[in-house]
Order: C-alpha cells, then sequence, then structure tokens
C-alpha cells in the first residue's frame, strides 16, 4: 500500500484536559452485540483524528470492537483499515455499519422458514417447541419466552401475548410447559452434532466448547441446530447469506443464557454456570427481533471493503477496510509510514464472549473460520498479563507502519480496572505516553495518547534499577507519592478506580512499569508483583490516608486524607464555583459546551465526575433563579414564633443568621446558602451552640447537587451525622411560614434533600 500524502500541521500531544464526548443513543440499537461492542462516546474520535491526521490519511483500528468510533472517523474524511481477526466481531460490525438491505434480509428469513422439516416448515417446527396455553382464556399459543430457575431445573414463568383474548404480560407456568420443556434430552444428536461441528476431534478445545454449548437450554439448542443444518442446504445469493448469518448469529447470542442478571448489561467474566435466574427466548422470535433490528439502521450506512486495497493518493471518497487480520498480521500487510493515526478502543478482557465467539464462528462457517480465536478458549477468568502481553506484541508490530510522526490513541469506555492495567503494560516499554486522561468510578473512562520513543532511553527518568529490591523500594515509594498528590489536589474522598488509574499512569511514565515486565525474579507475574508493591505502599500511608469500605455492594472503597489542609476547598466545591462563573458569563450554554469549559478547568488528575458535572449545569441552569434571603429571613422568623419559639437574628461573618429557642436554650440555628457548596459549612464552619441543631436552607434547586456531593463525600457525611445537621428547601420554608396549619408536626415533614412532604401523598398537608 502507497502512503498517503500530507500530514496534518504542527504537533499535538493531547488536548490537556478529558475529552467526554457525548454517549451515542444509537449504540443501544445496533442490531448485533450492543452489550459486547465498544460504546466510544460521540466526538472523542473526531477530537484525534481532526488533530492528528488530514483528510486522505489513512486510520488503523487494530481491534475493531467500536462501531461508533470507525463511523466518525470515516466521516472525517479519513479511510480507515479495521483488523478484525474475530469473525463474530467483524460480521456484527459490518452490520452496523453496512447492513444489508431490508429485502435481502426479509427474503433470506422467509427461504430459511420455508426449508422443510419432515411434514412441515422449520419455522412452524421450531415455534412449536414453544407452544403453551393462554391463563387467561387456555387458548393455544406460543411463548415469547420462558424464565427458568436453576437450582429448580424447570422454568417458572412465561412471557406470552395470547391473539384471541389480548391477554399479554407473564404468568406462571403450569405442568404441562414443565413436561414440554424436558422432553427434549439435554445430550440429544442436537448436542452431538453441535459439538461436533465446533470441534470435530478431541482435546482441550473440544472439552471447553463442551462446557459452553451445555450452557444453552437444550430445547433452545435443538432449535438452532434445526436451522444450522437447514442453512447448510439452501443456496442463496452472498447479501441473502450475509443477512442470514447475521440473523441466525443475534438468534445464537439471544439463546444463550451466559448473560449478567437481567436488567444488566454484558456478560460474565468468566465461564460458569449460568445465572440462577435466567430466560430462554423463543428462537423463532429472536430470529425475527435480529431481522427487524437489521432492517433499521442505527447509523447510516457507509462503504465497507473486505479486502485490503491502497487508497488513492488525492480524490476518490474514503471508505472502511474491514479485513480479517489480527493486528500482527496487519503489520505484515502494511508498508513503513502508511498509517497517519492507530486509534482505537481495547477490546474488554472478556474470555466468555472470546470463547462464545469461537463457538459461534465454528457453527456459522466451520471449526477452521474459529481457529483464530482457539488460544482464547484457555483463559477461564480474565488474565491481566496475558493479555496485556498480546496487545504489547500486537502494538510493537504495527509500529513500522505509523508515520514518523504519528501517534498512537486509546480510548477506554466503560472499562474495568484490570482492562487500564493491561494496556499500561501494553504500551509500558514500546511507546512514550504523552497524555493520560481519566474519569471513572468502578469503570473507567480513559484518553491515553502515545508516540514513539524516538532515541529517548527505554529507562526510568531516575535511572534503572539493579535489583529487585532497589526496583521495589522505588516501585512502591513512587506509589505512595502519587495516592499523596492525588488525594492532596482533589482534597476530597477519591475511589480506588481513579487511584489506580493514576498509579498506572505515573509508573508508566517514570519507566517502572516497563522494569516490572522484566522482572529480576520471574517468580511472580507483572501484575501480581504490581498490587503488592501498591498494598504495601498503601499499609506505608496507613496513619496518613483514611479508607472508607463500600457503604453498597458493587460500589468501591475510597480513600482520603487523615489529616488534610483545610485550606483547600474540596474539588465538588470548585467544580461548582467555576459552574457558577461559566453559566453566569453564558446563560444559553449548551451542555456539551458547558462540560468541555468544566473539563478544560479540571484536567488531568482534578478530572471531575461526570454526575457532578450534570448536577452543577441543572442546578444552575437558566430557569432556576436565586433566592431573595431577606424575605427568606423574615419567614424564618415568622415560622420560628407561630410554632412558638423565640427567635433571634445575628449578623456578623461565622454567625448564625436566625436561631429559634425554647426555654431560653437554642433549638435551631439556620444557616442560608444560594449554593450547594458545602465544605465551609460541614468541613470549617464553628459548630453551633451545645444543644441547638444546625440547619441549611438552599434553593430547591441546589438540593440534587447537595445530595450528589454528601453521596461522594464520606467526610462530609460524617459531620452531617455527628452534628446533626438538618436540610431544608427554601421555598417549603416560605409555604410553612404562610401556611395556617403549619405546626411543629409538619416542620418535621419538610426536613431533607428528598423531604418526607415531597413524596407522594404527603404533600398535602402543605397546599
Amino acid at each position: 500500500m502507497d502512503k498517503p500524502s500530507g500530514r496534518a500541521p504542527g504537533r499535538y500531544d493531547g488536548a490537556g484536559y478529558f475529552v467526554a464526548g457525548e454517549r451515542d443513543p444509537a449504540a443501544n440499537a445496533w442490531p448485533l452485540l450492543a452489550d459486547d461492542l465498544c460504546h466510544t462516546p460521540r466526538g472523542v474520535a473526531a477530537h484525534y483524528v481532526e488533530r492528528l491526521t488530514r483528510p486522505g490519511d489513512l486510520v488503523l483500528d487494530p481491534y475493531g470492537m467500536s462501531p461508533g468510533l470507525i463511523h466518525e472517523t470515516l466521516a472525517s474524511g479519513r479511510w480507515v483499515l479495521v483488523g478484525a481477526a474475530n469473525p463474530v466481531a467483524r460480521l456484527a460490525l459490518r452490520a452496523t455499519l453496512s447492513p444489508p438491505r431490508p429485502e435481502a434480509i426479509a427474503h433470506a428469513l422467509a427461504r430459511l422458514g420455508d426449508a422443510p422439516r419432515e411434514d412441515r416448515s422449520v419455522q412452524q417446527y421450531v415455534r412449536g417447541l414453544y407452544a403453551t396455553s393462554c391463563p387467561n382464556c387456555l387458548a393455544p399459543i406460543e411463548a415469547n419466552f420462558f424464565v427458568w430457575e436453576r437450582e429448580a431445573g424447570n422454568p417458572v414463568e412465561k412471557g406470552f401475548h395470547c391473539p384471541a383474548c389480548g391477554t399479554q404480560g407473564t404468568a406462571a407456568v403450569d405442568a404441562a410447559d414443565i413436561e414440554r420443556a424436558h422432553r427434549i434430552e439435554s445430550r440429544g444428536f442436537h448436542f452431538y452434532f453441535a459439538l461436533d461441528r465446533a470441534a470435530p476431534t478431541s482435546g482441550p478445545v473440544r472439552e471447553r466448547l463442551s462446557q459452553l454449548i451445555e450452557s444453552y437450554p437444550p430445547r433452545a439448542l435443538h432449535a438452532l441446530v434445526n436451522l444450522l443444518t437447514r442453512l447448510d442446504r439452501l443456496t442463496l445469493g452472498a447479501e441473502e447469506r450475509y443477512a442470514l448469518s447475521a440473523i441466525l448469529m443475534a438468534a445464537c447470542d439471544a439463546a444463550c443464557p451466559l448473560h449478567a442478571r437481567p436488567g444488566v448489561p454484558g456478560r460474565p467474566t468468566h465461564l460458569g454456570l449460568p445465572p440462577t435466574r435466567y430466560r430462554e427466548v423463543n428462537v423463532w422470535l429472536a430470529l425475527e427481533d435480529a431481522a427487524a433490528r437489521l432492517s433499521t439502521p442505527a447509523l447510516p450506512a457507509v462503504p465497507v471493503l473486505e479486502r485490503l486495497e491502497a487508497p488513492p493518493t488525492a480524490g476518490g471518497t474514503p471508505a472502511v477496510f474491514l479485513v480479517p487480520h489480527s493486528a500482527r498480521g496487519l503489520a505484515q500487510l502494511l508498508m513503513p509510514g502508511t498509517v497517519s493515526l492507530l486509534l482505537t478502543e481495547m477490546p474488554r478482557l472478556d474470555p466468555t464472549f472470546w470463547a462464545l465467539s469461537a463457538l459461534w464462528s465454528a457453527w456459522l462457517w466451520g471449526p477452521e473460520a474459529a481457529r483464530p480465536l482457539f488460544p482464547a478458549l484457555e483463559q477461564h477468568r480474565p488474565d491481566p498479563d496475558w493479555y496485556g502481553q498480546g496487545l504489547r506484541a500486537g502494538l510493537m508490530a504495527l509500529q513500522p507502519a505509523l508515520a514518523d510522526d504519528g501517534s498512537l490513541a486509546i480510548i477506554l469506555t466503560d472499562a474495568e480496572p484490570i482492562l487500564l492495567e493491561s494496556t499500561f503494560l501494553a504500551i509500558s516499554d514500546g511507546w512514550r505516553l504523552s497524555e493520560a486522561q481519566f474519569q471513572g468510578n468502578g469503570h473507567v473512562q480513559a484518553r491515553l495518547l502515545c508516540r514513539r520513543p524516538g532515541n529517548e532511553a527505554r529507562v526510568p527518568a531516575t535511572g534503572p534499577t539493579a535489583d529487585l529490591r532497589s526496583l521495589t523500594a522505588a516501585v512502591e515509594r513512587e506509589i505512595a507519592e502519587t495516592v499523596l498528590q492525588v488525594l492532596r489536589l482533589r482534597a476530597e474522598p477519591v475511589g480506588w478506580t481513579w487511584l489506580q488509574a493514576a498509579i498506572h499512569s505515573d509508573l508508566a511514565r517514570s519507566g517502572r512499569l516497563a522494569e516490572a515486565l522484566v522482572l529480576p525474579d520471574a517468580s511472580s507475574s507483572p501484575t501480581t508483583y504490581l498490587a503488592q508493591c501498591v498494598r504495601a505502599a498503601l499499609i506505608g500511608l496507613a496513619a496518613q490516608v483514611t479508607l472508607e469500605p463500600p457503604a453498597l455492594e458493587g460500589e468501591e472503597e475510597h480513600w482520603w486524607l487523615a489529616d488534610w489542609d483545610h485550606t483547600i476547598v474540596p474539588l465538588a466545591d470548585r467544580v461548582e464555583a467555576a459552574a457558577i462563573e461559566v453559566l453566569t458569563q453564558n446563560r444559553a450554554m449548551s451542555w456539551r459546551d458547558f462540560a468541555e469549559a468544566i473539563y478544560r478547568r479540571f484536567p488531568g488528575l482534578l478530572t471531575p465526575p461526570a454526575e457532578l458535572i450534570q448536577a452543577c449545569f441543572s442546578a444552575y441552569a437558566p430557569e432556576h433563579e436565586g433566592v431573595l434571603w431577606p424575605q427568606l429571613v423574615a419567614d424564618l422568623v415568622a415560622l420560628g414564633r407561630r410554632l412558638g419559639f423565640v427567635t433571634l437574628c445575628q449578623e456578623g461573618e461565622g454567625s448564625w443568621p436566625v436561631i429559634w429557642e425554647e426555654e431560653s436554650q437554642p433549638a435551631y440555628a439556620f444557616t442560608l446558602s444560594d449554593s450547594a457548596i458545602l465544605g465551609p459549612l460541614l468541613l470549617n464552619r464553628p459548630t453551633p451552640p451545645e444543644g441547638c441543631q444546625p440547619c441549611l436552607v438552599l434553593p430547591a434547586a441546589r438540593s440534587k447537587l447537595a445530595a450528589v456531593k454528601l453521596r461522594r463525600d464520606g467526610r462530609m457525611r460524617q459531620a452531617v451525622n455527628e452534628q446533626g445537621w438538618l436540610f431544608a428547601k427554601a421555598h417549603l420554608i416560605r409555604q410553612l411560614a404562610q401556611s395556617p396549619a403549619a405546626d411543629r408536626h409538619v416542620l418535621k415533614t419538610i426536613w431533607g434533600l428528598d423531604p418526607i412532604v415531597e413524596q407522594g401523598a404527603a404533600q398535602i398537608p402543605l397546599l
């Protein structure tokens, strides 16, 4: 392939801030593997493409897992070469980027459905497997799905729609449903056909695929085998076979119970038993659903070529090359300097998806098509070392194809921390990390920009270490310094995901991560070694940092400085102050422009979470005006007197503007705020008089923002609990002050950021 002409002027080493982009709603409507492909936020790929290349350049995505990234790169006027060694992922990408025509899809499905099966069509046979009766009128119908309890070994519910009486929904199964579910034995002809089709010869691959096949409900597997055997006998045109392969793969996916809990996207990260409660779909209805989705493209169709051809050096319409090659396979095909930018979303570290991809590939195209995926079948659980080494070898092999001033841009969206760790291992010794920006809470959003190291020595800035002991000491010291730096800069509790990202970023920059790849003592893997160093470093910081365990299952632990500097404003409060300034300057600012303005002000280790930025934007939207505080003070005075308190007004810094006394003793001390900036109030404010309950009154529009801050900051929650803080919305104080029926019982209903009085029927007392 000839080198494309022209390069982008200047040098770009990163935005200097987190490029968030926007969540693309089309991603949830992708026709195939919507839970397994990457959902790159809209605008992120374009950001890097437009700054690192020029129109007509070639951009290479060696891992081909993000339709949005590919589509956006092509829309920017660049040629896109996509390596997709996984046949299943390649089919999903093609179906999303360049789906078959609706008439070809309909014709292919009709041909399959009309294929004979004894005395009826295969469609009639498969649909008959899901025969049931309407629980309302007892008419014979077919079930949409059955819900199984694994421990019971039986279906317990069915989803249905009755054409006769119009009833639909779910209902308990009856004895006939259970009897039909067990008519098909688990290891009948269909099981061995599916196994022989995937792995004809004995060995570890056959054993692994056997486990996968056993995860399918026997009825679903029986239905799929009946369809696959008819596929082999059909004479179809190229587009119709493409369409039929796509919808059959979607049915294989839908029929597999190895998904997360209902309503939770994604698959388990290691192969095991199906969930304790799982759905058995009607396989024919799954085919029809896939056909409908494939006929309604989520993205505008683009030209996709399936052979690697040379793009023109000038003119011509850019297209996508979607080729069946791994990163190392692509490296053997590309001429030096051909690629202007390596841009990719790293594939998820998901052995279950890879194993299922091997199974589906073999079912649809034969064992030879699945053979490149067979090594992944050995990975029963995520192995970041194995994965990182594979990524590292692939990216290093592609370096010669990269132009002299080319870059590697890596995007991670909703990535688990182990994927971040593997990614850093992959770039640690062969690339110079120009920029690393993160956002995350449990899962990571990352933007990494790398360049070739050139003539720079690939050794740590502090010099190479001579032995394992000195390396360990240097790594632990660097980890401790990073943790303290992050906690000081943010001045608030920090989640472990964020700390881990910062640690690995700094270790990659310093070269310590590269040294961990070639440990003097090879008895432990790089990730195990680094985990031990992190643990030791945190133990060494025990007197300086505080750990807050997760409050709920699925949440992560948070860390903060045991003795924090009270003069440093917590990050959340700084973000709110910046939001006020930004929106004051432009009240009509769009959400996207506002978010970018905030990210620009808080780059690197200060990148705030998206939830906080959204809460700030909502709290200060144009329709939310401030509160007339003199009037509110008057309302508090009037309300206190109506409730039988003696009310006092105070002025001066640090004072409590309104105090309610009872029997000459302070009962409630009120402070008023037009913002949700809580740090000075909860962490630094003098405590109220003894026996007096502190109260914060703020506008209703700021209440959600305040709730977000309290949820994120364990120190503030602790202060609220220890000092007994109460919160009230200004408009509720106003309503209560004007209500003749106000009493102390009603007063109790207005306390809180989500008060009882605003919860359903309890609103009546203030009306």
